[in-house]
């Protein structure tokens, strides 16, 4: 039985070493997993921020088309009268120089809206591009966590066969059978 000891403790470490082996898989599966969540997380923020910049790009659109429009009426209310003051009657080319204006001043302003509407979707196509970056990130991360528990489980029974077939090697188990 004394010569049983140093079998029993050979044994003993090997199924040490498995578990440990266990234990670190598990503990690097679970950092996978905690970054894909993390990921996936983040995804909803770049999702959020793309629309809140995406408003930021419309309110800011708007308010440049309300700033030109003002500007216009300033430069129309001017222009009136010093068509008045030089003595021209409003009639013909005045008129049609004032309506000529207006136009300009319409395309700016739908220019500016229109560029908003660009900068607002931009906005939203780079959040959604960036939050599918984080998404694929999580799938990756979580494929990896699958293979870590695999590999330690590989290597747990990779020990097992290896200490079993020690222990083969030495004659233990033939001398604990015997």
């Amino acid at each position: 039985m004394a010569g049983a000891f140093p079998y029993v403790a050979m044994v003993g470490s090997t199924l040490m070493q498995a578990r440990a082996q266990g234990q670190s898989g598990a503990a690097t599966a679970e950092a996978y997993r905690i970054q894909a969540e993390n990921n996936r997380k983040m995804a909803e923020i770049e999702r959020q921020w793309a629309r809140y910049n995406s408003s930021l790009a419309i309110g800011e659109s708007q308010r440049q088309a309300q700033r030109i429009e003002r500007a216009g009426e300033k430069f129309l209310g001017k222009l009136a009268p010093q068509f008045a003051a030089a003595g021209v009657e409003m009639t013909g080319s005045p008129t049609d120089v004032m309506a000529g204006q207006i136009s300009i001043i319409q395309e700016k302003k739908a220019d500016a809206i229109t560029a908003g509407r660009q900068e607002s979707e931009a906005a939203l196509y780079h959040g959604e591009l960036n939050a599918w970056k984080r998404l694929a990130g999580a799938s990756v991360q979580e494929y990896q966590a699958g293979a870590a528990t695999q590999a330690a489980r590989s290597r747990q029974l990779g020990t097992l066969l290896g200490g079993a077939w020690d222990l083969w090697d030495t004659g233990g188990l033939g001398d604990l059978f015997s």
